[in-house]
């Protein structure tokens, strides 16, 4: 969870500038938007293959195996998401793959 100190100061800022109607609309969009994300993780999970599907993909041999590109740009993107996207195109079951990052940052 965020420091409360420093979210108190965030919402203040936000009351100065929008108004406390706004900062009350803004709170319950993301509630509900959280509400309906909640579910997420469980229908990932039951989405996934299990490691007798997963290693039946990894073995498919294709007629026409066209090589798929990832293009993805960053920018001052954070380490640890930019490896998570990394690891994730690397456990992909299909293997014939390339990752092309355009970096944009400073």
């Amino acid at each position: 969870m965020a420091n409360p100190i420093r979210l108190c100061g965030r919402g203040l800022r936000y009351i100065r500038q929008y108004g406390p109607a706004q900062l009350y609309r803004k709170v319950k969009e993301r509630q509900e938007r959280n509400r309906q994300e909640a579910g997420y993780d469980a229908w990932l999970k039951a989405q996934l293959p299990d490691e007798a599907q997963d290693e039946e993909q990894r073995k498919a041999e294709f007629v026409q195996a066209p090589c798929i590109s990832v293009l993805v740009p960053a920018y001052e993107t954070p380490e640890g998401f930019l490896r998570e996207m990394i690891e994730s195109v690397l456990n992909q079951s299909y293997s014939n793959l390339e990752l092309c990052i355009a970096d944009g940052s400073p």
